[in-house]
This record gives C-alpha cells, sequence and structure tokens, in this order.
C-alpha cells in the first residue's frame, strides 16, 4: 500500500514524483473512479468532435442529411475546452475524495468502488464547487470570451494567474477539513508566503496535463491532414471508408478525453500534494508525528 505521508516538505519535482507514484500504485482504484464520474463527458466530447468532423466533410454533398448537429469545424477546439472544463469539474473533486479516503481509512483506498463513496463524493463535490468557484467562473464566462478574442496568450496566462491563488482552497476545504472561510484564507496566505515554491509547482503541474493535451490533439491533427489521401475528398463516393474513418475519428477522440481525464486527475493528486508541503511548512505536523511517537515508545 502506498504509505508516503501526506505532510511532507517536498521540492516540486518530489510532489511530482509522488503524486504519480500515488496513481500507480492505486491504479485500479483511482482509474475505476475517476473514469466512472467522467465517462459520460468522454463520450460527449468524441461524439461532438466527431460531428464536426463529419459536418466539414458531408457539407454540398449528397450526405449533407448527416450533418444534423450542425457542429462547425472551428468550434473544436472550444468545445475541447468547455468539456474538459466540466470533466474537471467531476474528475478534481472525485481525485480530491481518493487522497483524502487513502489518509483517513486504514487499509487505503485498495479496492473502493463508485457504489462506496458515491456520497463522500458528492460532498465532496458540492465542497469544491464552493472553494473553487471563482476560477470556475472565470473559466465558464471569460476564458471562452478570450479565446473567441484569439488573445490566446491572456487566457493561459490570467487562467495561471487565477488558477494559482484558488488551488489551495479545494484540498484545505475537502483533505484538511477546514472551514470555508479558512480554505479561502489559506489559499490566498500560501499563494504570497511561499510564492515561487507555490508558482513552480503549479505550472510544472499544469505543464504536465499540457505536454498530454498536445501530444493527443498533435496526433489527432496529423490524421485529419492525412485523411484525403487514402479515402479521397467526397464521402458519398467512398463511404465505407469515411464510416471507418469516423469511427477511428470517434475513437481518438474517446482516447483524448480518456487523456485529459488522467492528466486532470495527476494535477489534481498534485495540489493535493502540494498542500501537505505547504501545511507542513508552516504548522510542522512531521515534526509534531514523530515526537507525539517517541513519547509513545517512551512510556512503553
Amino acid at each position: 500500500m502506498f504509505n508516503e505521508p501526506l505532510y511532507k516538505k517536498r521540492g516540486a519535482g518530489e510532489k511530482l514524483d509522488v503524486a504519480f507514484a500515488f496513481i500507480r500504485e492505486n491504479l485500479r482504484t483511482v482509474c475505476r473512479n475517476v473514469l466512472t464520474v467522467a465517462a459520460p463527458f468522454c463520450l460527449l466530447m468524441a461524439f461532438i468532435l466527431t460531428f464536426a468532423i463529419i459536418g466539414a466533410d458531408v457539407l454540398n454533398s449528397d450526405l449533407a442529411w448527416l450533418d444534423f448537429l450542425h457542429i462547425e469545424n472551428e468550434t473544436k477546439d472550444d468545445a475541447i475546452i468547455f468539456i474538459s472544463i466540466i470533466i474537471a469539474s467531476a474528475v478534481m473533486p472525485m481525485s480530491f475524495t481518493l487522497v483524502d479516503l487513502h489518509y483517513t481509512r486504514k487499509k487505503g483506498i485498495t479496492g473502493l468502488k463508485f457504489k462506496d463513496i458515491w456520497r463522500t463524493f458528492l460532498l465532496n463535490l458540492a465542497k469544491w464547487f464552493m472553494a473553487f468557484l471563482p476560477f470556475i467562473i472565470f473559466a465558464t464566462l471569460l476564458l471562452p470570451v478570450l479565446i473567441n478574442a484569439k488573445e490566446r496568450f491572456w487566457a493561459i496566462t490570467l487562467s495561471i494567474i487565477v488558477f494559482f491563488f484558488f488551488e489551495m482552497a479545494p484540498p484545505a476545504f475537502i483533505i484538511g477539513k477546514k472551514s470555508y472561510g479558512a480554505s479561502i484564507a489559506t489559499t490566498i496566505e500560501y499563494a504570497f508566503s511561499s510564492f515561487w515554491n507555490s508558482l513552480i509547482s503549479t505550472i510544472l503541474l499544469l505543464l504536465v496535463g499540457t505536454l498530454i493535451f498536445l501530444w493527443e490533439i498533435g496526433t489527432i491533427q496529423i490524421i485529419e491532414d492525412f485523411k484525403y489521401d487514402f479515402i479521397g475528398t467526397n464521402p458519398a463516393n467512398n463511404l465505407i471508408a469515411y464510416i471507418i474513418f469516423w469511427l477511428i475519428m470517434m475513437a481518438f477522440y474517446l482516447v483524448l478525453a480518456v487523456s485529459i481525464t488522467m492528466a486532470i486527475t495527476a494535477v489534481t493528486v498534485g495540489i493535493a500534494f502540494q498542500y501537505g508541503s505547504l501545511e507542513e511548512r508552516k504548522n510542522k505536523f512531521e515534526l509534531k508525528e514523530k515526537i507525539e511517537n517517541f513519547e509513545k515508545l517512551k512510556d512503553e
């Protein structure tokens, strides 16, 4: 069983290592539960993005009736971002729930199924939403406006800034069992008092997720760019080949959605251990635990 302490001072690289170690050693339980809550949105992403391609291909052709959803190909990026936010809204509370349960249950989270923790998850979902509300408002209202205005630099920069200032509130609320006000105060305090430590860790965590996302997007784009070399330009003339292509693309988009889900999971677990590291720096939990254990041994 994974036995690394939560409250321990760690460098930026160590936080990544311990986050991946936690996921690796609890892989089956983590995947089972995060994919349970993310699966409907992963399927939705694959469905919407596939029909965006279909709409572009069958426009002004004999198969125009297939474009019944009429999803513009240019909106694909916006759709990916929007659905990714929805996926994050389900996956992050579940990831925090799993970390919390690992350290509060004697047997950890080995073998836990969604039916065993769904009440805890729903409670933590509400807590996550409350603690992360400023970033959620930014992501759903302002971020799409910046992207549509082609202000991608400011979209990325402001996302990192808002995320940075509020990322410690959910783990403080869910894992630290602090009050809502104390959780908000904690995240603001750590953003200033441990600025560089927190900023480097945040950028590294987001970079991991971004690299996975870009790899998937790049792979899909290559396939889209070369499709006409293999199956022609008129779907009506090569319908079977196009159906096979659309099914392949739907499978790739599903893989993309699952990759986004696991990237968000890794980032969230990393945030949990970042919170533990900052709490240890401030409150010396690890030292207190060693003193308590020493006192117990001395009494025995």
